[in-house]
């Protein structure tokens, strides 16, 4: 009896001698993991704390430059502005006196302003109405039958003596027809500078 139960008893303390070592090198296992990894977890937190502050100081101390650039491309620009205004206030004088120039060039001689009533119509009416009265092609009896024109179009265009047919009629430049007056000798240089200067003018009804 004591032996059945002495050989049991040995039995259990064989079959629990089994378990229980087993469970202590798991929880060790367990154990060691955690102590493993939670300095690298502290670790990785550390670097983070570090990281943070070089990222705000990266962040920090580019702006000062952006601001710098700013400040410093403000003058560059405000600079070449004021060294343009000059250029645009000296080029202002060149360029109206270019227009002059070209509106002298462009002007009449004469010095004074031809009338058509009192310069220009005595002589059509001494010289060319008995031709190019009303009922011609042409006529030179009037302010407004000179400006109508004839049988090729506007012979008069305000402010281009050399284009118009009229004063090339009478210089003898035409491409069209021939000189007038015809029949007779050229009009007298004076008389064809007035009508010239005259259209040159404007053509003007004064």
């Amino acid at each position: 009896m004591v032996g059945a139960l002495g050989g049991g008893m040995l039995l259990l303390a064989a079959c629990g001698g089994a378990n229980t070592p087993a469970a202590a090198p798991a929880a060790t296992s367990a154990a060691v993991v955690a102590a493993t990894a939670g300095p690298t977890i502290a670790a990785v937190a550390t670097t983070a704390a570090i990281v943070a502050p070089t990222v705000a100081a990266v962040a920090t101390s580019a702006a000062p430059t952006i601001s710098a650039a700013a400040t410093s491309a403000a003058p560059t620009i405000s600079a070449a502005a004021t060294a343009a205004a000059p250029v645009v206030a000296a080029a202002a004088p060149t360029v109206a006196a270019l227009a002059t120039t070209v509106a002298a060039a462009v002007a009449p001689a004469t010095g004074q302003t031809v009338s058509f009533k009192t310069d220009v119509l005595p002589i059509f009416t001494a010289n060319c109405v008995s031709c190019h009265g009303a009922s011609s092609g042409f006529s030179a009896a009037s302010y407004a039958d000179v400006m109508k024109g004839g049988r090729n179009g506007q012979d008069v265009k305000p402010g281009d003596a050399d284009g118009s047919l009229l004063v090339q009629k009478v210089k003898g430049t035409q491409t069209i027809g021939g000189r007038m007056p015809r029949g007779g000798g050229p009009l007298p240089d004076a008389d064809i500078k007035k009508i010239s200067d005259w259209v040159a003018q404007g053509a003007k009804d004064n």
